[in-house]
């Protein structure tokens, strides 16, 4: 994984049965968070996109293919309607049988995401769901054909990048997103 993250936090474990809960099965969209920006493995390599926003986290990880990738986790505060996690291959073009790339390259594999209802079903926690895609899209990594984003393009190995053909300019502008450590 990648570190972006430099100051250190307490683990907070999710507190399955805490009165406060509003989100699935007793577990409150804070304590997915909590569990998702304090896993042990994620926690190094995910940084919040916006500042003044909670909703959206970048994870960056490396395939066993020698890529850099990352995914773009969308945890929206439901108000008093239940909602569940959007995951998306970000900043690349790519083919995976877990990724719909006609829903801007959506995580569609991994089924506890996919409805409100399985989410809710599932009892598993944000942080499970994510470092589950992840490690699958690391060792069973998607074909990319572009990278659509000059960060995660300049964290490539060179020699991965040229033994893959993959164009070395990005098609978007050439400064990298504005982010937020978590």
């Amino acid at each position: 994984m990648f570190s972006w993250n430099s100051r250190s936090s307490k683990v907070v474990p999710p507190n399955r049965h805490s009165s406060s809960n509003t989100s699935t099965n007793c577990i409150s969209r804070q304590q997915h968070l909590q569990s998702y920006l304090n896993h042990p493995t994620l926690k190094p390599s995910t940084r919040r996109v916006n500042p003044s926003d909670d909703s959206t986290y970048d994870t960056v990880f490396a395939t066993k293919s020698g890529h850099a990738l990352m995914i773009r986790v969308t945890y929206a505060q439901g108000g008093t309607l239940r909602t569940n996690p959007e995951i998306y291959l970000y900043g690349v073009e790519a083919e995976h049988r877990w990724i719909d790339s006609s829903q801007q390259h959506r995580v569609i594999g991994y089924p506890n995401i996919n409805t409100v209802d399985q989410w809710a079903n599932s009892e598993e926690t944000l942080g499970h769901a994510v470092a589950a895609i992840v490690k699958h899209l690391q060792l069973n990594p998607p074909t990319v054909s572009l990278f659509t984003n000059p960060a995660l393009l300049d964290m490539q190995n060179k020699s991965v990048v040229s033994q893959t053909r993959v164009p070395k300019r990005a098609n978007q502008p050439l400064s990298p997103p504005a982010y937020e450590t978590a």
